[in-house]
């Protein structure tokens, strides 16, 4: 498998004293559904609190062609994936949270085929 195409819908920033948060929804750009690559990259976290991004949902078509919803993370810093494999992607949530922090991060998803 190669990369057939890249796609970066821009930044997602929150932060500030005491619990922020921020999420983002991302349709699937590529052809629906198909195999995406799916990465979070922090690009810098400042102050002395928590902080956490990654993907919280993804949104796919499963082995039998049903849909499923899964949701990952919860309510402790550190439980959001940072990176996800996904072969018939529809679409995904990823969220930035944090405590007496500040953090920006970047969804990239790569298309595979």
């Amino acid at each position: 498998m190669t990369v057939l195409s890249i796609y970066s819908p821009g930044t997602l920033t929150t932060g500030g004293s005491g619990f922020h948060s921020a999420s983002q929804g991302v349709s699937n750009p590529f052809a629906t559904p198909s195999a995406v690559w799916i990465q979070c990259t922090t690009k810098y976290v400042a102050g002395n609190g928590q902080s956490d991004f990654g993907i919280s949902q993804v949104n796919l078509i499963d082995d039998n062609g049903q849909f499923q919803a899964v949701n990952y993370g919860d309510d402790r810093f550190g439980t959001y994936l940072a990176r996800l494999f996904v072969p018939r992607l529809l679409g995904l949530t990823v969220i930035a949270r944090t405590y007496d922090a500040a953090i920006e991060g970047t969804l990239t998803l790569f298309s595979w085929g």
